[in-house]
């Protein structure tokens, strides 16, 4: 089955994260920074710099971005890997947005039990 999801230009990042959401599992807004994390640097979105523009333009406190920024963490959203100069960055899922205007998904049911 295909099912189309009407965008344009200007909303495709978020129209992209809201659609895989199900399988992200994030609030709104955890979905709000990772978005304003995307337009400000997507290559090193959680620099020093780069939190102090997304709290100014969320009109936040460092502090209440850096709870959310850990949240978005510990759902595997942002990934770390201590063998690269930035630490972390968007799961590929994330990352390569641009790249994906068409996905595909498979479910596979763990749980069947083949009967003779």
């Amino acid at each position: 089955m295909k099912v189309q999801i009407p965008t344009t230009n200007r909303t495709f990042l978020i129209d992209y994260l809201r659609t895989i959401n199900g399988i992200l599992k994030l609030t709104k807004t955890e979905l709000t920074v990772c978005v304003e994390l995307i337009k400000t640097d997507i290559n090193n979105p959680c620099s020093k710099e780069n939190r102090i523009k997304v709290a100014r333009s969320l009109n936040w406190g460092r502090a209440v971005l850096n709870n959310t920024i850990k949240s978005i963490k510990d759902k595997n959203v942002l990934v770390y890997d201590s063998t690269k100069d930035v630490r972390y960055s968007f799961h590929p899922l994330i990352y390569n947005y641009k790249n994906n205007s068409s996905l595909n998904f498979e479910f596979v049911n763990k749980n069947e039990h083949t009967h003779n």
